[in-house]
């Protein structure tokens, strides 16, 4: 019983055993298949991090190489900045040199004008002369050939009655007188024949001396047109030049109409440049639109300047006054309109230095934003801007913020106010355009260009916390904003928005869209908006970063 109850027992000792087998070697199988699936995945996890690696170097070398070309855009800018202020100079002495030259060539016209007209009437007497002497010489001629041929008839007959009574061998007074008659008619034609002689060589004489003259009037004629086509090349050469120069360049004159309220309204640069070229005959006329109305700008009868409005047909005289006597601030040095812009790096004791940065600090007025910084961690870089051409037409902007509508929350120190009714505000911007803007000034056509323009195509400008996000960090984390004077004249307040409006609502100058009500309340900070570019200017240039 026993040894079967063994027999037993190791017979299920075998069964278990080889079942254990079995699992184990599925169990190896299962763990061989498993570590091949690991296996390829760790491999296919190698290979998608080669293609990242890959992905990022393309990604990398595109950007430098986009880098690069940003830089050599950015060289290349500068270039054009120094080679438009080379050029602005050129075209000053151009112009001066031009209208020397456009004097000396109206008077050298003028004269060739009163040598043609003589030189005109002169060979019309010739011409008149030469067929009147022409008619006298046929006059005479013909006469002379009818004299001739009665006394040669004449002749013939005296000679036929000489033969008859030489055949007669008649000796008869009447024979006697005839032949003395023969012979005074003889001698009588003999000195006809010499005058007639001296007559013809006096009007060949004078026939030569008639060419020569007019020879001579044909080469000095010749010479003189020559000379005025030459001058008229030169000319045109000029006029050109003028043209293609740079546009917003303008002289040591402004133009200007008077309203009916005897309000001074300055025209805008391009009209300017346009204006200037109609005075100097370059164009005969040009038109442009204004809010709602169109407006033609000619000259009148008497040479005058004048704009005329096509829809009422009003017209209203357009002057001209000097801007280069315009009293600059006493802290610029000497200089005049025309003269090339300078940059003066303030150092920081300076007093000047220390008003910027005041008030830059005293703009920064929010801490509940994200991006706030606290302005008294940063380092400060300050340059005062010089451009007395910006400085005198902004001087000649007479408008201002009568109503009060602005709300003004801070006040830069009064020395840093040189003009009446102006606002100190500030606009962010890059280095590059930083320049741009001292050199040309603001140019509303741009605007948009970065961040859009909810209240229009104009010039926006707020405070500094405001300004500072269109600001662009360089590599060495330096940010470029600019201390503008404003000038807003008539303001809108608005409470809504205006997305792309050329003008600003109601005939009015500028926008001023206040926190918490423009835009449908939604407005974070205030914003000043201008239209026109001459009521602002660029006068400090302020480059910050965070401290190290």
């Amino acid at each position: 019983m026993r040894k079967k109850q063994r027999t037993k027992f190791k017979t299920l000792d075998q069964v278990s055993q080889s079942k254990l087998e079995d699992d184990r070697s599925s169990l190896i199988n299962e763990n061989k298949a498993l570590s091949e699936e690991i296996n390829k995945l760790k491999q296919s996890q190698i290979q998608s991090k080669r293609d990242v690696k890959k992905t990022i170097a393309l990604i990398h070398a595109e950007y430098n190489s986009q880098l690069d070309t940003l830089n050599e855009t950015l060289t290349s800018n500068s270039a054009i900045v120094n080679n438009s202020v080379e050029l602005k100079q050129k075209y000053t002495s151009k112009c001066i040199e031009y209208d020397k030259l456009n004097s000396s060539f109206d008077e050298q016209c003028k004269e060739l004008s009163k040598m043609s007209d003589a030189y005109s009437k002169l060979q019309e007497g010739c011409r008149k002369i030469m067929r009147e002497q022409d008619n006298w010489t046929d006059a005479f001629t013909r006469q002379r050939d009818i004299q001739i041929k009665e006394l040669n008839s004449q002749i013939r007959e005296r000679n036929r009655k000489i033969i008859r009574l030489t055949h007669k061998e008649s000796t008869t007074t009447e024979h006697k007188e005839s032949k003395e008659q023969i012979q005074d008619w003889k001698d009588k034609y003999n000195e006809q024949i010499l005058i007639n002689t001296k007559i013809k060589l006096n009007l060949q004489e004078f026939k030569d001396k008639f060419k020569q003259r007019c020879q001579y009037y044909e080469e000095e004629h010749t010479r003189r047109r020559s000379l005025v086509d030459k001058r008229k090349k030169e000319h045109d050469l000029f006029v050109n030049k003028y043209d293609e120069l740079i546009g917003n360049y303008i002289t040591n004159k402004v133009f200007y109409t008077i309203d009916d309220k005897g309000a001074k309204s300055v025209y805008s640069d391009e009209l300017q440049e346009q204006i200037g070229r109609i005075l100097h005959n370059s164009i005969q006329h040009m038109s442009y639109r204004y809010n709602s109305n169109y407006y033609i700008i000619v000259k009148n009868e008497d040479g005058q300047l004048v704009q005329r409005n096509n829809g009422t047909g009003r017209t209203r005289e357009i002057r001209q006054e000097q801007i280069s006597d315009i009293a600059f601030p006493p802290y610029w040095p000497k200089g005049k309109v025309g003269d090339p812009v300078q940059y003066i790096s303030l150092d920081s004791t300076d007093k000047y230095y220390k008003m910027v940065v005041d008030y830059f600090k005293q703009c920064w007025y929010k801490e509940d934003h994200d991006y706030y910084v606290d302005p008294n961690t940063l380092e400060f870089n300050v340059s005062r801007i010089i451009n007395f051409e910006k400085r005198s037409q902004y001087m000649a902007v007479t408008s201002e913020d009568k109503d009060k509508l602005c709300i003004e929350r801070f006040k830069a120190d009064p020395e840093l106010y040189y003009s009446t009714g102006e606002y100190k505000l500030w606009h962010g911007t890059t280095s590059t355009s930083a320049d741009n803007i001292a050199n040309r000034g603001f140019k509303c056509f741009y605007s948009g260009s970065g961040s859009g323009c909810m209240y229009g195509r104009g010039c926006y400008f707020g405070y500094t916390q405001k300004a500072d996000q269109y600001t662009q960090r360089e590599d060495d984390g330096w940010k470029t904003m600019l201390l503008c004077g404003i000038k807003m004249g008539k303001v809108y307040q608005t409470t809504t928005s205006h997305w792309n409006m050329i003008r600003p609502p109601e005939d009015s100058d500028s926008i001023f869209a206040e926190s918490g009500v423009a835009n449908g309340g939604n407005q974070i900070n205030d914003e000043f908006v201008v239209y026109s570019t001459e009521n602002t200017i660029a006068e400090y240039t302020v480059r910050y970063r965070q401290s190290t």
